[in-house]
């Protein structure tokens, strides 16, 4: 069986880890393709758990998130399941920053437009439509003949700010 992408089977959170997350049960000796490379899983490795992207040497950091969150207790070669068996805490010093990281504002929206009007009062419509309402149902086909009627004739070419027509129906008495 081919190697499958890394991006069928696990995700890869961020650029600087150097593990992924198994998206799916991975079977041993299941064969990832990762940025030319292909990684051999060693064991199985459960939906969730960590996977090596390299080779990963004792006392390394792990990444995941782009942050720190453990160190290799022991060599760990790419393909390896990643879990508490192989990785260890240690302290270590952290820069807390505070708002050191934080992206240039973004550029000011466009300006936004509708095709609406004025109503004069302080509201604005979008749009400008005759109304042919039926009083009762029995009006109701006429309503529906008067406003194809008149959106088949021209009728509403001198009246540019008319949107069209529509007849509104009703099945009471």
């Amino acid at each position: 069986m081919p190697a499958v992408p890394l991006s069928q089977v696990a995700v890869h959170l961020r650029p600087e880890d150097n593990v992924a997350v198994a998206a799916c049960n991975l079977s041993a000796g299941t064969e990832i393709r990762y940025e030319g490379r292909t990684l051999l899983i060693d064991r199985r490795i459960g939906m969730g758990h960590k996977i090596a992207l390299q080779n990963i040497a004792k006392n390394e950091p792990i990444y995941k998130y782009g942050q720190i969150i453990g160190f290799a207790s022991h060599d760990i070669a790419a393909g390896s399941h990643v879990h508490v068996h192989n990785v260890s805490a240690a302290a270590f010093e952290r820069d807390y920053a505070f708002c050191r990281d934080c992206p240039p504002r973004p550029a000011p929206a466009e300006p936004r437009y509708f095709q609406g009007y004025d109503r004069g009062d302080g509201r604005y419509g979008t749009r400008n439509y005759i109304a042919i309402i039926s009083t009762v149902n029995c009006s109701a086909s006429t309503s529906k003949y008067i406003s194809e009627k008149v959106r088949g004739s021209g009728l509403l070419d001198g009246y540019p700010h008319v949107d069209g027509v529509v007849a509104i129906t009703h099945k009471a008495g």
